[in-house]
């Protein structure tokens, strides 16, 4: 991981463009192994959301036993949800405490 992040770092400073590793691999390699690289990741973080929300619910049936798995599935997907709805200015909590 490291070195991933090392390497990135290299190419953004050799060539800031806006974009994550899809658009280095789209620039210095080419535009097929750009879409193949923004399809994998884009499957990589579908897994990785719906593994982690059904471990959240595994959690939160251990602590609270008499309430079923599937309805913390659904609020913390109804969470995930809203907070990517809602753009990222409404909840900012610093703009309260920071005086003008």
């Amino acid at each position: 991981m490291y070195l991933m992040m090392f390497c990135l770092g290299e190419l953004l400073i050799a060539m800031p463009i806006a974009g994550t590793v899809q658009a280095y691999a789209i620039e210095f390699i080419n535009s097929e192994l750009g879409f193949t690289v923004g399809w994998i990741k884009w499957i990589a973080w579908t897994v990785t959301i719906a593994s982690q929300i059904v471990a959240s619910s595994i959690i939160m049936k251990n602590i609270f036993p008499g309430i079923d798995s599937l309805v913390w599935i659904i609020g913390f997907t109804i969470l995930l949800f809203i907070l990517n709805a809602v753009p990222s200015d409404k909840y900012v909590w610093e703009q309260y405490y920071i005086k003008k």
